[in-house]
């Protein structure tokens, strides 16, 4: 593509903004979305369902990112690594936790576009997708949701 593209940025954002955030985001729905994110998350990653990354925890469990294009994504609030296998394409690796809240995000904005037919959570999923196109584990995040 040519031309010139706006470089996108995530900010981090406290847990009482949290959910201002995902209201004006997604509105009644906001709670339905955080448990599709942490079901997700249990369904690609044993480390997650151990509880294993609360090992490295500061406390809180989960960091939400707003991000400049109007879009968001959380990750749990720890240095674990986490073993991630998707069974569907065959994909196994090993990500940082924002890596692997990215991907579970991802996952979690297609399936409840699919399940609403809400095209909000198109455009979440669209704008996730474009901010993560420059993360530095990309391609572990593009082989799990592809």
């Amino acid at each position: 593509m040519y031309g010139y593209q706006e470089t996108i940025t995530a900010n981090e954002v406290d847990s009482q903004r949290r959910y201002a955030l995902l209201n004006e985001l997604v509105g009644i729905n906001a709670t339905c979305l955080q448990g599709a994110i942490f079901n997700v998350l249990a369904w690609l990653s044993e480390t997650y369902r151990k509880a294993e990354y609360l090992k490295g925890s500061s406390g809180r469990t989960w960091r939400t990112y707003a991000l400049s294009n109007g879009g968001f994504y959380m990750a749990p609030a720890t240095e674990v690594q986490f073993r991630v296998a998707v069974a569907s394409n065959y994909h196994t690796s090993v990500m940082s936790a924002d890596a692997v809240g990215i991907t579970a995000c991802l996952f979690a904005f297609g399936q409840l576009a699919e399940i609403t037919f809400e095209s909000r959570f198109v455009e979440l999923r669209d704008k996730l997708y474009s901010w993560a196109a420059s993360h530095p584990e990309w391609p572990k995040i593009r082989g799990a949701i592809d």
